[in-house]
């Protein structure tokens, strides 16, 4: 530096003696490299634990909104009009100028019953009932509807409950109401809280504050606390019969009141946690067993309940109950998956109850929707599984459904295997109305029904 004029070489000492040393030591308060990489670390790892706190909280909200509340919500998308009644309800589900889900070949198959029940109750008519849920601790007691369509006090009571975000206008009700009523059955047909014109309370809680919708039902029947009825129904002459969530709502009932002697499901929910998992990977394949834990919290915490509490698993008893169950799914339902009836069977075959009947059918696919649906395609066998059902559970006869003498063959596909292939068995009415399984036939198409033979 020596060749530099004097005030260059000046600078240069100056820009030198203020530069931190090369060596990054720890000298006159100045930071060492070590020191500067970790703040660096620092404010990274800060900014994305935000990320992450930020992402988390997106996708709770998410699976709050987008899952969680629409499992738990009352909306009416589904529901029957409340100005339909009885005698004008089905006639409603059949025209084929209204959107009701029905396709051309539904209505072809179940036009001329839904004509039928039409006049059947214009004729004959119903009560309009309405009564309190049974009390129960924590769960609010509230005021219940029903329709009532009475047989009289020698016949038996069937106690008919509807399904999710519908109401007792429903087709599945009413087509069974028909059915029922016309063989000589007292029927009742309540609506659960927050559906029809029952009480609300703004949630649906799969059956910890439904099922006592369904037994004050059942209660008033067995009591006739107001007259309105004309009579006491014996309690081992008032079954349960349930579609869908009202199913899974029967079930808990069941199980809770030892008295009813009988249950016939259709599409029924076993355990309502493996229906939201498998409703959560058709929209969002794969990430059902991710996303359940979270949605299953904040569906608890909306309707403050423990819904694994009242759930047909821990309610049914394994051994010393030898009460009568039926059960029908369609095989390829895609609301409520044929694996809650595979999950069903292989929970009963292991307690005393007694399965009577069982009937896993094949549906029309394409534009027709198939959960429960059952009796749209098969109006006149689905008529004789009921009366053979509730003939078995009460000691009637087949005659006092209107079917005559002797016994008619019918081929119900029966017998879920784990493999979810069918097998079917040919059943037989005998002449006190119960079914006997008669030749093996594995063979024969699930699609496959033989009509009712004409007495």
């Amino acid at each position: 530096e020596s060749h530099l004029p004097s005030a260059r070489r000046a600078r240069i000492a100056a820009m030198s003696a203020s530069a931190p040393p090369r060596a990054y030591t720890q000298l006159g308060g100045q930071k060492t490299l070590a020191d500067a990489v970790s703040d660096k670390m620092k404010t990274c790892g800060m900014t994305c634990l935000g990320l992450l706190v930020l992402i988390s909280f997106g996708m709770q909200c998410c699976i709050y909104n987008m899952i969680a509340l629409r499992f738990v919500e009352v909306h009416h998308k589904w529901a029957a009009e409340m100005t339909l009644d009885p005698s004008t309800a089905l006639n409603y589900y059949t025209e084929k100028h209204r959107d009701h889900r029905f396709c051309d070949r539904q209505i072809e198959s179940f036009g001329l019953t839904a004509e039928a029940a039409g006049k059947w109750f214009k004729e004959k008519g119903w009560r309009d009932l309405k009564f309190k849920s049974r009390a129960a601790e924590g769960v609010m007691q509230i005021d219940i509807t029903a329709y009532y369509f009475a047989a009289g006090p020698d016949s038996p009571t069937v106690v008919l409950q509807h399904g999710n975000n519908c109401n007792n206008r429903d087709n599945t009700v009413i087509t069974a109401a028909f059915f029922l009523h016309s063989m000589g059955f007292n029927v009742i047909a309540p609506n659960l809280r927050n559906h029809g014109d029952s009480g609300k309370t703004g949630r649906i809680t799969w059956g910890q504050e439904e099922a006592y919708d369904t037994l004050g039902a059942w209660d008033y029947v067995v009591t006739d606390p107001e007259g309105k009825i004309g009579f006491a129904q014996r309690p081992e002459k008032t079954a349960l019969m349930g579609f869908s969530m009202g199913g899974l709502i029967s079930r808990v009932a069941f199980a809770l009141e030892p008295r009813i002697p009988a249950l016939f499901t259709d599409s029924a929910h076993w355990n309502a946690r493996n229906v939201l998992e498998w409703s959560i990977n058709q929209e969002y394949p794969g990430l059902g067993r991710f996303f359940l834990p979270s949605a299953w919290f904040w569906a608890e915490h909306i309707t403050g309940h423990d819904l694994d509490r009242l759930i047909p698993e821990k309610l049914f008893q394994r051994v010393g109950d030898r009460r009568l169950l039926a059960n029908i799914h369609a095989t390829n339902d895609d609301i409520v998956p044929i694996q809650q009836s595979q999950d069903f069977i292989a929970y009963i075959k292991d307690t005393d109850f007694r399965v009577l009947q069982e009937w896993y059918e094949k549906l029309y696919g394409d534009d027709c929707e198939i959960h429960c649906r059952v009796h749209l395609q098969y109006p006149e066998k689905y008529k004789f599984f009921l009366c053979s059902f509730f003939s078995e559970v009460f000691d009637r006869t087949p005659e006092a459904c209107g079917f005559g003498e002797g016994t008619s063959t019918l081929r119900f596909p029966t017998g879920i295997e784990s493999t979810r292939r069918l097998t079917g068995e040919m059943i037989q009415q005998t002449s006190n109305g119960s079914l006997q399984r008669l030749v093996p036939a594995a063979s024969t198409p699930s699609h496959v029904g033989a009509r009712l033979r004409e007495a």
